[in-house]
């Protein structure tokens, strides 16, 4: 009788350590279809991401697969801008509404000025990047980009990119391995970007009657921390 019993609660613990594990695995599903460049289309190109750049005359751009050269696997992409340049590869995600993600990959750059915004991870449409590389002497460097979701957005477009918005760059960057995860909180210090162009909220400014105190400005009427997300912090390992 006493085996058959802890047989039972061997069994049941075995059931819930595999129903908690497929909990687990199922919350830190990677939303980035082919984010380690794996699948190649017909086109020669990664299967589910498409290309951008801002300058489009030809030569200026390269896009490429590479083949056993990857931080993982066997493919990675590469991005080589021959001018500055603002070049992309991208790929847009169904999100869910006010909910907190975490964008990382792995970057090798080489010979990327640092004048402007160099290799990186972002999000279209909002001035909002990951730490930008310009040369890991042949390494691969692990980046990674929080963000927050609006109340009413459903899909985020990501990129993996060489450049940015005035930040045009040159040079050569390699990318493998992305992943776009929700999570609870932001490690340590770390920050969470807004993912979405907050409402702002119009001031009216009522006119001054005679023997009234001069008014504030326009602008000094903003609180210096407008638009800013403060983060939900927490210590916890990186989003990988």
């Amino acid at each position: 009788m006493y085996k058959r019993v802890l047989l039972c609660l061997m069994l049941c613990c075995c059931l819930a350590m595999c129903f908690a594990t497929s909990l687990a695995e199922e919350a830190e599903e990677n939303l980035l279809y082919n984010g380690s460049f794996e699948i190649i289309g017909a086109d020669g190109m990664p299967d589910g991401w498409y290309t951008d750049q801002y300058n489009r005359q030809e030569g200026y751009t390269n896009f490429a697969v590479l083949t056993g050269d990857a931080q993982e696997g066997e493919h990675s992409v590469q991005i080589e801008n021959l001018g500055d340049n603002d070049a992309r590869f991208a790929q847009r995600v169904e999100v869910k509404p006010e909910s907190l993600y975490c964008l990382s990959g792995y970057i090798r750059a080489e010979q990327i000025p640092d004048s402007g915004l160099g290799a990186n991870l972002s999000v279209e449409g909002l001035y909002v990047f990951s730490e930008s590389v310009y040369d890991t002497a042949g390494e691969w460097q692990y980046v990674e980009l929080y963000g927050e979701t609006g109340p009413e957005q459903t899909e985020v477009t990501v990129f993996a990119r060489l450049g940015g918005y005035s930040g045009e760059s040159r040079g050569t960057a390699a990318f493998d391995n992305l992943s776009l995860r929700e999570v609870n909180i932001v490690p340590g210090d770390g920050v969470a970007s807004l993912w979405f162009e907050p409402d702002v909220q119009e001031t009216v400014i009522e006119p001054v009657q005679e023997g009234e105190a001069d008014p504030f400005w326009p602008w000094l009427l903003r609180s210096p921390g407008a638009g800013v997300h403060k983060s939900r912090r927490h210590q916890r390992p990186p989003c990988r």
